[in-house]
């Protein structure tokens, strides 16, 4: 079994960025960024690193994906990853992501006089 490094695409970043705040306020009460970074992405990485070629893949398997069930403020994601070839060896980088962020929306609380 092969273990890879595994790093992180700039796209991949950027939409992170922009999909959590680094901080929670007024207007946004999810998780953030680091939060992200630290329980979904880590658990990714984790799966791409020591399970690449045993992961679903795509594009002929030049990609893989994870999934992951929902956890905590998390809904279900599903993780993109590209094996790349540079003069110190093959990486993993991590090239993007989607996220069910309405999951939690499809729960019908009984208790709740306006749901």
């Amino acid at each position: 079994m092969t273990r890879y490094a595994v790093t992180y695409g700039a796209d991949f970043l950027a939409a992170a960025r922009a999909t959590y705040p680094d901080s929670r306020g007024m207007q946004y009460s999810g998780p953030t960024f680091h939060e992200f970074m630290a329980l979904p992405v880590r658990s990714a990485k984790f799966a791409f690193a020591n399970n690449w070629d045993n992961l679903p893949s795509e594009m002929g398997g030049a990609a893989r994906l994870v999934i992951l069930e929902p956890a905590g403020a998390f809904g279900p994601i599903v993780f993109y990853a590209v094996l790349v070839d540079r003069p110190t060896g093959s990486v993993v980088e991590i090239a993007g992501f989607e996220e069910d962020r309405d999951y939690w929306a499809t729960f019908v609380d009984p208790d709740d006089p306006d749901g």
